[in-house]
């Protein structure tokens, strides 16, 4: 299982959370900054979560 977020242009910004999980509900939390510590732009991001042969796409809208 991989959540990771990529802004409007297809690159990625950060993954939150990667590896193996049992069934259940989960969640994560963004403090809006890269991989690099850098505090990103307000605006729309799309964030993906991979389980298995599964990917679900969707967006989000991150504002300050």
């Amino acid at each position: 299982m991989a959540l990771s977020i990529y802004n409007v242009l297809g690159e990625k910004v950060i993954i939150l959370d990667k590896g193996m999980k049992l069934a259940g509900e989960y969640s994560a939390i963004w403090d809006g900054q890269d991989d690099q510590g850098v505090q990103v732009a307000s605006g729309i991001y799309l964030y993906t979560l991979n389980a298995g042969n599964r990917v679900l796409v969707k967006k989000l809208v991150l504002l300050k």
